[in-house]
């Protein structure tokens, strides 16, 4: 019988240590994202235009908590996407594409990411938006 009430009392003191500490650990702070969240949104109003004859600019609305993002390029809409800058500030919501081709249009998608742990998270893909690099002509 002494026996089986220190097993039990054994038992018992795992459970009101180890196992709070284990849910302590897998809840997020408050404020911060879950995965979940972060994969749920989507960038917002994200554009693509003309800034020079060799430069193309992109900008979105900033994301709340995020740690940066990831702007891509392809020189055809279904085209594959190659990155062409990670931004590593959330703060940053630009991005100018330098060395265009002069009247080549180029299509551009983006996306936010934050690293929960040891994992990389991302939102999902802006909508595509396209421009080419021209020459502005000013009229007098």
């Amino acid at each position: 019988m002494k026996r089986l009430v220190t097993i039990l009392l054994t038992v018992a003191m795992i459970f009101i240590m180890i196992i709070p500490t284990f849910a302590a650990e897998q809840e997020p702070a408050a404020g911060d994202l879950t995965s979940k969240q972060v994969k749920a949104m989507t960038p917002m109003n994200f554009k693509a235009v003309s800034y020079s004859y060799t430069k193309i600019r992109t900008s979105w609305d900033r994301i709340e908590d995020l740690d940066g993002y990831k702007v891509y390029r392809a020189t055809a809409k279904n085209g594959k996407y190659t990155l062409a800058r990670t931004l590593t500030s959330a703060n940053t919501v630009s991005y100018i594409n330098t060395g265009r081709m002069t009247g080549k249009t180029y299509y551009y998608k983006m996306r936010g990411y934050k690293k929960i742990g040891k994992t990389t998270c991302y939102t999902k893909y802006s909508p595509v938006k396209s421009a080419k690099a021209q020459l502005f002509y000013l009229r007098y």
